[in-house]
Formats: structure tokens, sequence, C-alpha cells
């Protein structure tokens, strides 16, 4: 019992840092959008962005991990021709397959957010350097 209570304890940790870490990439991708897009269009750009995340994440991933979660079953039940659902799923697989699926999709996020960040700030010194009246610096950019 003292083993489960630890277990339980880091499960609920760990599943609280992944969820901090899921909602914290929302704000500065929000941000990302709002400024680098121009007021009358940011709008529309919100709604793409929610329209494009719903479509590549909300509806092929569930799809997606069922299909790994198939492939880990052990013992299928014989209702159907095609397999039946699964009885008894390899727990240990299921656990690295959640955490490496998780840990991959929000390190390429923190990392696409970084970079548009960055050349946000490259795009932002650039217009500064075109506001100014000379253009051999402009041409850098």
């Amino acid at each position: 019992p003292n083993t489960c209570r630890r277990r339980l304890a880091l499960f609920i940790v760990l599943l609280f840092l992944l969820m901090f870490t899921t909602f914290s990439n929302n704000v500065p991708g929000s941000q990302v959008i709002l400024r680098s897009t121009e007021l009358k269009e940011r709008p529309l750009a919100m709604a793409l962005n929610s329209t494009i995340a719903r479509l590549t994440g909300s509806i092929p991933a569930p799809l997606l991990f069922g299909l790994g979660l198939d492939r880990l079953c052990l013992v299928h039940s014989s209702e159907t021709c095609n397999g039946g659902t699964c009885l008894l799923a390899d727990n240990t697989r299921v656990k690295y397959l959640a955490l490496i699926v998780s840990f991959v999709f929000k390190s390429a996020s923190a990392i696409f957010l970084l970079l548009a960040w960055r050349f946000y700030k490259k795009n932002q010194a650039c217009r500064q350097i075109a506001s100014t009246s000379d253009s051999s610096n402009a041409r850098l950019c």
C-alpha cells in the first residue's frame, strides 16, 4: 500500500506538470499570433489558429493513439470478425507510449514557439532599420 501511494503521488505530480506545460504554451502561442499580425487581421488569425489546431490535433490524435493502443493489446475479445475490443493491454508499453508521445509533441511545440519568437525579434529589428533613412542596412534583413 505504501508503494502504491508513492506511485500515485508521482503520477499526480507528473500529470500536473504535463497539464501545466500544455496550458503554458497557449499564452505564448496567442501572443505570437497577435503580435505578428496586423490589427485588422488578428481575429482571422486567431480563428485560423483555432481551426488548424482542431483539425491537426483534436481529430487525428485520438485515432492515432487508439491505433497505438490496439497494437499494444495482448488479448482481444472474439465477438466480431476483426478481433473485437481489447481485453488486456501491455500496461508498461502503454505508459511508455503516452510518455513518449507527450514529450515529443510538447518539445516540438516549445521549439516552434522559440523559433517564432526568435524570428519575430529579427523581423522587428529589420522594421526599425527600414524605418530609418539608411537604406544600406535595410538590405541586410
